[in-house]
Parts: C-alpha cells; sequence; structure tokens
C-alpha cells in the first residue's frame, strides 16, 4: 500500500495549517493509498515549509532505500501566504504541489514508479473538491 503524508511546518499566521487540513481531510488519503504506482517506492512524505523569505533554509530531499520512501521539503514563502485568503492558499499550495512534485521525481530513477498516475490522482482530486480551476 502506498503512503501519501502531507505534513507542515510553518508560522501559525501563515495559515499553511488550515489549509493542509482542508486539502487532506476529505477522503484523499484513502483514493492515493488504493492506488498501485509500482514497487519502487512505498510513500512520500512532503513537509511544506513556510518561513520568512529572509531566512534562508536548505531544502532538505532524502530517499530512504530501506523504507522506499521518499522525503520532501517544499519552501513556501510567508509573506506572500499570509495576506492570501483561505481558499487562495489551498488554490496555490495546490497548484504548486503539482509543480514540484514531478521536479523532484525526476532526480531520482525509479523503474518500477508510476509517478504520472500519482500525480493524475491528484489532480483529479484537486480539481474535484474545487481546490483548482
Amino acid at each position: 500500500m502506498f503512503k501519501f503524508h502531507l505534513i507542515s511546518d510553518t508560522f501559525f499566521s501563515s495559515g499553511i495549517l488550515e489549509a493542509k487540513q482542508r486539502i487532506t481531510n476529505n477522503q484523499l488519503h484513502k483514493i492515493i493509498e488504493s492506488e498501485n504506482y509500482g514497487d519502487d517506492l512505498n510513500g512520500i512524505v512532503i513537509c511544506l515549509m513556510c518561513c520568512d523569505p529572509d531566512i534562508i533554509f536548505k531544502r532538505r530531499l532524502r530517499f530512504s532505500k530501506k523504507e522506499k520512501v521518499l522525503y520532501m521539503d517544499i519552501i513556501l514563502n510567508h509573506d506572500q501566504f499570509s495576506v492570501m485568503s483561505h481558499e487562495q492558499r489551498i488554490s496555490e499550495i495546490c497548484k504548486i504541489l503539482l509543480e514540484k512534485i514531478p521536479l523532484i521525481f525526476k532526480k531520482y530513477k525509479f523503474n518500477n514508479f508510476n509517478s504520472s498516475k500519482l500525480m493524475k490522482n491528484l489532480e483529479d482530486w484537486f480539481l474535484n473538491n474545487n481546490f483548482i480551476k
């Protein structure tokens, strides 16, 4: 079974936690985790890091061969997200996930992993829930 975890490490004022909870609370995990994407990857853990742009954070990216899990940070700009509405945050997070995850997958050679299928399922979820248009 494939595992999909979306976590956050942010300032409360950014509103990322509430937006992340809205994105993931409706059965997303069941839909993503019910699919077979191949044997090379058992899951991904995405940490949304929303911080002051003046503070330089190094994005962490790690593949655990033992667990077959890809861990990644996605850095978000606190100044931009703190002034967005709740709906704008949700939409922007979804767009960023759809943009950044495939770029990170390209850094690894997975022979038996259908990243296109995973990304299609995520995009369908975001569209069906009106998170993106």
